[in-house]
């Protein structure tokens, strides 16, 4: 009987951890008690079910058992090296199959872990090294300027950006010709749509083989696609309910009471919000008393409103400032970048999504 029973547990567990990946990972260069967090690349709800997980650098210790899954989904690992600087791994792709990752160092090159990897770079080869140089470009100027660009350098990073961008639209529409399984460059699209949402995704999308749009992320974004073109130009703002005020007394807004009205969604800590207070303080001057209104939204979590609050009064806010309490309206709006802003016209008729501070004076001088 007691055979009977540990041969019963030994088959069990051989059936479970077949049914899992064994994930290992080796950085030479690093302390062997140092604390490695496996992470998704992009936002959980791509991922059918997201791992979260962490490991340690040691020959016992660096690995994760993982459900295996029916599509390649891509992670990163983080260092965390001290309170505020962290170091990340090259992505790489997990579904059905063990993986050893043994680095020489954190940001090493991986192309074990899928196999189309090697068919992707020697197409993607010499863009590759193009968006390299820009990325090293943009990091130096950053480090020198911060976000505090002279114009030339500001221009000459827009033009590179703008550049690289249709290249690389370019290039992904012939690979995903010749490749419609690709996985890689489906999560590439991913990762542009993300960071441009306004651009037209539909006919590279349309290319991908009937499985790659079976897959769980691939729904998830064609959903998110649609839902975004809800807020096309031309196209009605949706309601926002719930909405607080800074006495915490609900607000609605109501569009008609002025010509023009720049919704503005930001958060407290959101340094890229704060730099385009002082400029938005300047149109506002100019164009309030002419029909012009800014309504400043904020996604921040109640824990946060002290310090909401704090700002509003440190940059003097002139306009009108309102609480969207846990971004929950941004959140289930796919509003995920700060600042977002939407210039409505008094029918609640959207007419630019994410205008610049010029843009916008220049609209309004035309017409106010």
């Amino acid at each position: 009987m007691k055979i009977t029973l540990l041969l019963s547990s030994l088959f069990t567990c051989l059936i479970l951890n077949a049914q899992k990946i064994d994930l290992q990972l080796k950085i030479n260069n690093l302390n062997k008690e140092s604390i490695l967090i496996l992470n998704p690349v992009f936002q959980k709800d791509y991922y059918e079910n997201a791992v979260e997980d962490s490991l340690q650098n040691s020959v016992n210790k660096n690995h994760i058992k993982l459900e295996k899954t029916n599509f390649y989904y891509p992670y990163i690992f983080k260092y965390q090296a001290e309170k505020n600087l962290s170091f990340l791994s090259k992505t790489f792709y997990l579904k059905d199959r063990d993986l050893n990752l043994n680095l020489t160092k954190l940001n090493s090159d991986i192309d074990s872990d899928i196999d189309e990897r090697k068919e992707y770079n020697t197409f993607f080869k010499d863009f590759l090294k193009e968006e390299m140089k820009y990325n090293n470009f943009h990091g130096e100027m950053f480090l020198k300027y911060k976000l505090n660009f002279p114009k030339e350098v500001n221009d000459s990073i827009n033009s590179w950006h703008k550049r690289n961008w249709q290249q690389e639209m370019n290039l992904l529409n012939q690979y995903i010709s010749k490749n419609p399984k690709s996985v890689i460059a489906f999560w590439r699209i991913v990762q542009k749509y993300e960071i441009h949402k306004t651009y037209n995704y539909d006919n590279l999308l349309e290319k991908f083989d009937p499985f790659i749009k079976a897959s769980y992320p691939y729904q998830v974004l064609k959903n998110k696609i649609i839902k975004f073109k809800t807020y096309a130009n031309g196209n009605t703002f949706p309601e926002i309910n719930n909405l607080k005020d800074i006495n915490n007394d609900p607000y609605r807004i109501d569009y008609s009471e002025n010509k023009y009205t720049l919704i503005d969604f930001w958060y407290h800590a959101c340094k890229p919000c704060l730099i385009t207070f002082p400029g938005l303080k300047n149109v506002h001057k100019e164009f309030n008393s002419k029909g012009f209104e800014i309504i400043g939204i904020s996604v921040d979590a109640k824990k946060y409103i002290p310090q909401w609050k704090n700002v509003i009064k440190k940059h003097e806010l002139p306009w009108i400032n309102i609480l969207d309490e846990n971004g929950n309206f941004a959140k289930n709006n796919q509003i995920n970048d700060y600042p977002t802003n939407f210039l409505i016209d008094k029918n609640g008729t959207i007419i630019k999504r994410d205008i610049s501070t010029e843009e916008l004076k220049i609209f309004l001088a035309e017409n106010l």
